[in-house]
């Protein structure tokens, strides 16, 4: 019998299997796929089956698997970032969440709220190019040095997360007051 409780808790789900997985096997079900692409901000599922699908109408197993062979085999993390953005037409919030995922210690999610919090510029809607690239290194060596150096990487975006949520809520208190 399964045992659903492994889905309870989407993001261990994802670092605990999905991700030593595809450090296994260099590749993704469908399913873990959209289980990475609804897990931190449930981008719309149908707009990335609809492009899954128009590079190949074949299964979404076969698409993502073949999307995911040919991401396992990029050497550097440059070409696995820009490989997303460019040829499946990814914006750098849900190309960077599925390498965080398959690469937490190289990776961090592009989120506005931490990207806000980092004084970082906007990133959503830039387009892949080197100039990206330069920006994203820039948005993530930020998250390493404005969180507690002892954390790795993915628990550094956690905390500057959650301080985004602490500090949102503790204004809006503070307003009602």
């Amino acid at each position: 019998m399964e045992d659903y409780r492994r889905y309870y808790d989407l993001e261990s789900y994802l670092f605990d299997e999905v991700g030593p997985n595809f450090q296994k096997l260099g590749r993704l079900s469908a399913y873990d796929f959209f289980c990475i692409v609804i897990w931190m901000s449930n981008h719309p599922k149908s707009r990335i089956r609809d492009i899954l699908r128009a590079k190949d109408e074949k299964s979404l197993d076969v698409v993502v698997e073949r999307l995911t062979r040919e991401l396992s085999k990029k050497k550097s993390a440059k070409d696995k970032l820009g490989y997303l953005m460019d040829e499946w037409e990814f914006r750098l919030p849900l190309a960077s969440a599925i390498l965080t995922v398959l690469q937490p210690d190289d990776f961090t999610v592009y989120d506005k709220r931490v990207s806000k919090l980092v004084n970082s510029p906007n990133l959503q809607a830039m387009v892949w190019s080197d100039l990206l690239w330069k920006k994203y290194l820039e948005y993530k060596r930020k998250v390493e040095q404005q969180a507690p150096k002892s954390f790795s990487l993915r628990d550094k975006h956690r905390w500057l997360c959650g301080k985004s949520f602490h500090d949102s809520q503790k204004q809006w208190l503070a307003d009602e007051s």
